[in-house]
C-alpha cells in the first residue's frame, strides 16, 4: 500500500511536471508585439488585416529562426511603453527613436535605419511664406500638430522653440496627415518616413525643412530585464546585416534615406 502511494505521488508530480513544462512552452512560444500599426513602413496594418513594414520583415525571419508566433497588440503611441513595462508585451515596434532619454526606461535594439527630423507645411501657405528656420514658425496665428508621447512632443515640452504657436497633440500619424492635408493644422515637426510617405501621395504639395533635433536609431524597444531577448534579436540583426538582407528589406519597403544606414 504505502508501495502503490509513493508511486501515485510520484505520478502526479510527473503530470504536474509535464503540465507545467506545457505551459511554459506555449507561454514562451509567442512574441508579444506593441504597436501603433499605423507608421509606414515601419509596422502598419493592411486592409487584409496583416501586418506588414520593415519591422514585421525582420521580426518574421527571428520568429521563424526561434521558432515563436508573432502576436500584434495595437496601442496609441503614447502608451506603447507604458503596455511594455506592464509586460502587455515583450517588444515595442513602430517609428519610434531610441533617444537618451527613453533609453533610461527600457533598453533598444540594433536599429532598423536613422532617423532624420523636419518641419513640414503645405507650399500653399501664405502665412509660412519664406519660412527657412525654426523661428519663423514661432508665431500666434499658426497651428502645429505633434504627435503623442513622440520626441517631438517632449523637444518643444523642453526647449519652448514654439511658445507662440498654437499646438494640437494627435495620437496617431495618419491623424497628423489628415490634419495637415485639410489645412487644420499649419505645419508638423515629423520623420523622414512620414515626409516621404506624404510626398508621395501628393508630390508638389509640401515644403520641409531640415531640422537639428535628433539623429537616433529608429529601433525595438525591450524592457530592461529582458537581456537574453535582446541579444537574440541584436544578434539576429547582425546576421541581416552581414548577409545583406537588412538592405534589401529597407529598399523592398521604399525606407526613404536622409543620411545614416
Amino acid at each position: 500500500m504505502k508501495k502503490f502511494r509513493k508511486l501515485l505521488i510520484l505520478f502526479s508530480l510527473s503530470i504536474c511536471s509535464s503540465v507545467f513544462a506545457s505551459t511554459t512552452q506555449q507561454k514562451n512560444s509567442f512574441l508579444d508585439i506593441c504597436t501603433t500599426a499605423d507608421y509606414k513602413p515601419v509596422l502598419y496594418k493592411l486592409p487584409s488585416g496583416e501586418f506588414a513594414g520593415v519591422a514585421p520583415d525582420i521580426l518574421q525571419g527571428f520568429a521563424n529562426k526561434e521558432g515563436l508566433t508573432l502576436r500584434y497588440m495595437i496601442f496609441s503611441y503614447n502608451g506603447l511603453i507604458p503596455a511594455l513595462i506592464s509586460n502587455k508585451c515583450d517588444l515595442i515596434a513602430t517609428g519610434m527613436a531610441a533617444t537618451e532619454e527613453r533609453k533610461k526606461i527600457i533598453n533598444f535594439t540594433l536599429g532598423m535605419y536613422k532617423a532624420q527630423s523636419y518641419i513640414i507645411y503645405a507650399k500653399n501657405n501664405q502665412k509660412l511664406k519664406d519660412s527657412t528656420i525654426l523661428q519663423d514658425f514661432n508665431q500666434v496665428n499658426l497651428v502645429a500638430g505633434i504627435g503623442s508621447g513622440s520626441i517631438y512632443e517632449s523637444f518643444i515640452l523642453k526647449s519652448d522653440p514654439i511658445h507662440k504657436t498654437n499646438v494640437k497633440i494627435f495620437d496617431s500619424e495618419s491623424d497628423i496627415a489628415t490634419a495637415l492635408l485639410a489645412g487644420r493644422i499649419d505645419f508638423t515637426f515629423n520623420g523622414s518616413q512620414f515626409l516621404n510617405s506624404l510626398t508621395k501621395l501628393n508630390p508638389d504639395r509640401f515644403n520641409y525643412i531640415k531640422l537639428q533635433m535628433t539623429n537616433a536609431d529608429i529601433a525595438f524597444g525591450i524592457r530592461k530585464n529582458e537581456e537574453i531577448l535582446l541579444k537574440k534579436i541584436n544578434s539576429y540583426i547582425e546576421e541581416l546585416n552581414k548577409n545583406g538582407d537588412h538592405a534589401r528589406i529597407l529598399e523592398r519597403n521604399g525606407v526613404y534615406f536622409t543620411g545614416g544606414y
